[in-house]
């Protein structure tokens, strides 16, 4: 018998790579639909890189209140927690 421990590292599902997804697919349809007119042929995956750039550079998340490039540097790390715990107590769950 394979002796296999599964680890669940998070409770429920992950809503911030849920969010994460969502954002990323409505952001690639926003420009695919900005440069369909004039254009044929245009595959999602022309913006693949794109995307993520602006998502990380520009996009301030409600939740953590700075991009995820400000959000990750380790002076906002304190900070970020703060707003992360203080939204999900708001909303009724716990990250203790």
């Amino acid at each position: 018998m394979l002796r296999i421990k599964v680890f669940n590292t998070t409770r429920g599902h992950a809503p911030f790579a849920e969010v994460a997804i969502k954002t990323s697919k409505l952001n690639v349809h926003k420009r695919i639909e900005a440069e369909q007119e004039g254009k044929k042929r245009i595959q999602w995956t022309d913006y693949i890189l794109e995307t993520p750039l602006t998502y990380d550079n520009k996009v301030k998340h409600l939740t953590m209140e700075l991009t995820s490039n400000e959000a990750r540097r380790p002076q906002n790390e304190f900070g970020v927690k703060m707003n992360i715990s203080t939204k999900a107590v708001k909303k009724g769950c716990s990250l203790i």
